[in-house]
């Protein structure tokens, strides 16, 4: 959950960002899929049936993904810069 983690800490302590839509529709998948990969994962390691182990990696797979398309691949950092690089210009 580092991007969740990372714009905790920035609306911490600089306050909650001024996006524009599309900006704040980009954060709040990010933090979609953040959570349910962390749940997904989480069930799996709780999870002692062998049976029933890895019947979610599909779906953990294709958050993954999601995940992956929605930032670019950057790291937090550069993720925030982006979207905020972007909202600005259209603001």
């Amino acid at each position: 959950m580092k991007h969740t983690d990372h714009l905790s800490k920035i609306v911490s302590f600089n306050g909650v960002p001024h996006f524009n839509e599309s900006a704040f529709r980009t954060m709040m998948n990010v933090i979609f899929m953040e959570g349910a990969i962390h749940s997904l994962e989480e069930a799996k390691s709780k999870d002692s049936n062998p049976e029933t182990k890895g019947k979610n990696d599909a779906l953990l797979l294709a958050y993954k993904h999601k995940l992956e398309a929605f930032t670019w691949e950057l790291a937090p950092n550069e993720l925030m810069e982006r979207i905020m690089d972007n909202s600005a210009e259209s603001i």
